[in-house]
């Protein structure tokens, strides 16, 4: 059974948690923490919390993006992240290359140069410049998502 979360996530709250948690730096795993609430009420969390993150510390950390992966949501909520990112990013500069569910580290370069940083450190540093600047266009920037979560019966585990 599949089902359909669908919600808007505004920019400067992802911003938000980049510059306070030096460990993230994929947009896609902090929306889907933005999207919590709505995640642990879907059929099947509870039980993959339990199965996978019981007694787990960090569990708060990965268990929602996870659950998606494990749940066939991941790859439809990176494409409604990194699309809307794209619009933007052809904005800015029009001769970058763009991927459907994933930045270009040579894209992300245009953004932010990598200077004698880890690759790391580089792509977190990236990311936050590109939201600050889509901020600077548009202080109301707001992300749609509108996802299907679910394993086809025939196929689940």
């Amino acid at each position: 059974m599949k089902t359909r979360i669908q919600s808007e996530i505004r920019l400067d709250t992802i911003l938000a948690v980049f510059e306070q948690h030096k460990d993230n730096f994929y947009i896609c795993y902090v929306v889907a923490n933005q999207l919590r609430d709505q995640i642990e009420k879907l059929p099947g969390y509870q039980e993959f919390k339990t199965e996978y993150y019981d007694g787990d510390d960090y569990a708060d950390l990965g268990v929602h993006y996870s659950f998606l992966l494990d749940y066939v949501g991941a790859g439809m909520l990176c494409e409604n992240v990194v699309g809307y990112f794209n619009i933007h990013i052809e904005k800015h500069f029009p001769e970058s290359a763009v991927w459907e569910s994933s930045f270009y580290s040579g894209t992300l370069m245009m953004y932010q140069h990598s200077e004698e940083i880890g690759f790391t450190q580089w792509n977190r540093i990236a990311r936050i410049k590109m939201m600050q600047r889509i901020l600077k266009d548009d202080p109301e920037a707001v992300i749609s998502i509108n996802i299907e979560v679910g394993r086809d019966t025939e196929f689940a585990q």
